[in-house]
């Protein structure tokens, strides 16, 4: 990997540990995001690929450095990961966020807030939204995790560490999550645990018009006793912003529709 790599090397540096992910034997100091995307790229590519992922043109965004970004798109809806490494002082730092969406449930949530008069994008703005701190478990001793559970890097052995630990927690624990994500009920199933809140997506009780959607197409049983724990959740509006009491008002019209339109088991 050391061809993709644009650093410089530590007088005296330590030979790395094993398991540094086959990266040259010395400790190398990044010094510029981009060399450190196109290692993370390259060794997470194959995986992404075998998930039918596929590079895609990146969105910008102003807190990241360097990034690179891939879609996977599936009859009902698409993923979108998004890799991104961001300088932070004398080290740098990087993530994979998600981005999902669910088209029918995307049009519908979005008939709740505009009506008959959705724009366009509207149903596109109804994103899962899934940052790498909501999902990351713990990596194991030697792997240095920032804020938002940001991985850490300064030398080519931190690289290497972080990129298998990312390796391993997308098979265990954010691929089989995404996989739901292509039926309603395995959306269901994502959206709505018991307790609701303690759901990887969760926001806060006023965003969970989606919720209820989830639950109505998946026919689960338990979808009334959903929306009244959501009704008596948001009751208090003193509790609630200016803009969270506009998604309340979208959740209540949501709840109304599904009871008045009952689906067949």
């Amino acid at each position: 990997m050391s061809h993709v790599m644009q650093a410089r090397q530590q007088p005296d540096a330590p030979p790395l540990p094993a398991g540094a992910g086959g990266l040259p034997g010395h400790a190398f100091l990044f010094s510029e995001p981009e060399p450190l995307l196109a290692m993370i790229a390259a060794q997470l590519g194959p995986l992404l690929e075998e998930q039918g992922f596929e590079p895609a043109m990146p969105s910008p965004h102003p807190q990241d450095d360097a990034c690179r970004q891939y879609r996977h798109a599936f009859p009902n809806g698409a993923h979108e990961l998004r890799l991104s490494v961001a300088a932070q002082g004398d080290h740098l730092v990087w993530k994979l966020d998600v981005a999902s969406w669910f088209d029918k449930i995307g049009r519908v949530a979005a008939y709740f807030e505009y009506g008959s008069t959705a724009p366009d994008h509207a149903a596109g703005d109804e994103a899962f939204v899934l940052e790498q701190q909501a999902w990351l478990m713990d990596p194991p001793p030697g792997v240095e995790l920032g804020r938002g559970k940001t991985y850490v890097v300064r030398t080519a052995g931190d690289a290497g560490r972080t990129v298998a630990d990312m390796a391993l927690q997308m098979k265990r624990r954010l691929l089989p999550i995404l996989a739901l994500f292509k039926t309603a009920r395995g959306l269901n199933v994502v959206l709505n645990p018991r307790p609701v809140s303690s759901s990887f997506y969760f926001t806060g009780y006023p965003g969970c018009t989606r919720n209820v959607l989830a639950a109505y197409y998946a026919r689960d049983p338990q979808l009334e006793a959903l929306c009244t724990e959501l009704l008596e959740r948001t009751s208090v509006k003193a509790l609630w912003s200016e803009r969270a009491l506009a998604e309340v008002d979208k959740l209540r019209r949501c709840i109304a529709y599904v009871r008045s339109n009952p689906l067949e088991r």
